[in-house]
């Protein structure tokens, strides 16, 4: 079991579902938002044990400068999920998701880096400019903001007000949990303003680290039929 796998269950809200409702993808929201889209896949593919889907789509939602897709895949190397471990891969992706100072993050990356052997830190040195030349925020980052942008263009006229305040609109959160936000919402700069979504972004993760700094140990499953 994933150390930040119990937090998820924590961020989401009573009842909430475990996915994006029809009413947000025929929103567009999450068309988009590729980031939210792919991490939110990617989980409920890991919850269903199919590990090596839920690193693809990690993986996807990592090109998109997603932190928390970047923190799962270095944890699934570092406890082995469905694989045999690789401390050297999970501090790499690890120090990435720890590129904006998300506490949680940072502390896993500082458990995962004492824990290595000199020579598996000059692994993880020898082969971390590939992984930011791919990953890194450098990249990243002007990706989710081309798709943002055009997001923006799309629902400016047409899109504007088809949706009515009644409507709920749910899309991925913190660790996996659901945002619930009304449909007047929708179009608020925060959403599709680059700047300003990093900025909501990071103001999440930096303020759920401040309650959620601690991680604990793996802890072994009551029955051998029970992790995943």
């Amino acid at each position: 079991m994933l150390a930040i796998l119990p937090m998820a269950a924590q961020a989401a809200p009573d009842g909430a579902s475990t996915g994006p409702r029809q009413d947000v993808l025929q929103g567009g929201f999450l068309d988009y938002h590729p980031d939210m889209a792919n991490n939110n896949r990617g989980m409920e593919a890991l919850r269903a044990g199919d590990a090596p889907k839920a690193m693809e789509y990690f993986r996807r939602a990592a090109r998109y400068a997603d932190k928390a897709s970047q923190a799962l895949l270095g944890e699934m190397y570092w406890y082995g999920v469905n694989m045999a471990p690789d401390r050297v891969k999970a501090l790499q992706w690890m120090e990435l998701a720890a590129e904006r100072d998300y506490p949680t993050f940072v502390e896993l990356r500082e458990k995962f880096r004492a824990a290595l052997t000199p020579e598996e830190l000059q692994q993880v040195e020898a082969g971390r400019k590939a992984l930011w030349d791919e990953y890194g925020d450098a990249v990243a980052s002007p990706r989710i903001a081309k798709e943002l942008e055009r997001g923006r263009r799309a629902i400016t006229g047409s899109r504007t007000g088809a949706l009515t305040g009644q409507v709920e609109i749910q899309f991925p959160a913190a660790m996996g949990g659901m945002r619930t936000i009304q449909a007047s919402e929708y179009y608020k700069s925060q959403f599709w303003d680059p700047v300003e979504y990093q900025q909501w972004v990071d103001k999440s993760w930096i303020d759920y680290g401040k309650s959620k700094v601690r991680v604990g140990e793996v802890e072994a499953a009551a029955k051998a039929g029970d992790a995943k």
